[in-house]
């Protein structure tokens, strides 16, 4: 990654936001065109989520619920509780049913789930320091909640705050033991143990990489303030990300082409940091 530009732009609220349409002006996405194509950061201000004005809501876990996402048309759900639940969803109305399975595998909290790029297979991370890896029991037409174990990854010394697939058969997890590790989910493995932040790491993003499919590049943040480029091809840190004055606790990424893409990290104090990644 010889070469690696970053442009930085930090913008926070100024105050609460009581719109639910995304409003932003014509210059403001001129802006943000240029940053993705260009790699030219000019000021971003607010960006409003669209929200549901009637949402539907699910019960059913008996703690905070952590991590969800959707698989199979299925919304899945980990849970301080200890368990996974599955969700049907009507496609229509987008109403909610009753959990349709429940995994209770874990021993502890569960705070971290990641989706592999088939769409089919579920990786958690939990307090337990384990991340265990989940299969459909049937190949095709895959049931709601028809999962079974199909490996269980150990190496962290305190719980997986998050995890990512960085590749078809990779896997990437963040711990509060300061360290990010790389797995072979299919032999259970840990290739590499990536060390360089100074506190816990919160959060994890991927994209693609100017190397192609099976380098892509690896974005963590940490209660260090910082956040770290990671090239999978070397599995050496690129570039440390210092911008923030407190803890990092999310990231995402944003990638235009495989040599220029666009990081977002939120930080605890409200703000957020955005980045220009460019490749030469």
């Amino acid at each position: 990654m010889d070469g690696l530009g970053i442009n930085h732009l930090n913008f926070s609220s100024a105050a609460p936001c009581t719109s639910h349409e995304i409003q932003y002006n014509s210059s403001q996405r001129d802006a943000f065109s240029r940053l993705l194509h260009t790699g030219d950061l000019t000021v971003i201000t607010h960006i409003l989520t669209h929200i549901l004005t009637n949402p539907s809501q699910v019960c059913g876990h008996t703690s905070y619920v952590w991590a969800c996402l959707f698989v199979n048309d299925a919304l899945v759900s980990a849970s301080a509780d200890k368990t996974i639940r599955f969700w049907n969803v009507d496609e229509t109305s987008y109403a909610f049913g009753e959990s349709t399975a429940i995994l209770t595998d874990h021993r502890d909290s569960v705070y971290a789930l990641c989706v592999f790029p088939d769409g089919q297979r579920l990786a958690s991370g939990s307090a337990d320091t384990s991340i265990l890896v989940w299969k459909p029991l049937a190949q095709k037409n895959c049931k709601i909640g028809t999962y079974t174990q199909a490996k269980c990854l150990r190496g962290h010394s305190k719980l997986v705050y998050s995890l990512v697939a960085v590749g078809p058969e990779f896997l990437a997890s963040a711990s509060h033991d300061w360290s990010v590790r790389i797995w072979n989910v299919a032999t259970g493995d840990c290739l590499q143990k990536l060390d360089g932040h100074e506190e816990a790491v919160t959060c994890l993003a991927a994209f693609l990489g100017p190397h192609g499919a099976e380098a892509p590049v690896l974005f963590s943040g940490a209660r260090d303030c910082d956040a770290r480029i990671w090239n999978m091809l070397t599995m050496k840190c690129e570039r440390v990300l210092s911008g923030h004055r407190d803890e990092v606790l999310c990231v995402a990424v944003l990638a235009s082409t495989r040599k220029r893409g666009v990081l977002a990290t939120g930080c605890e104090d409200g703000t957020i940091n955005v980045w220009g990644i460019v490749q030469t």
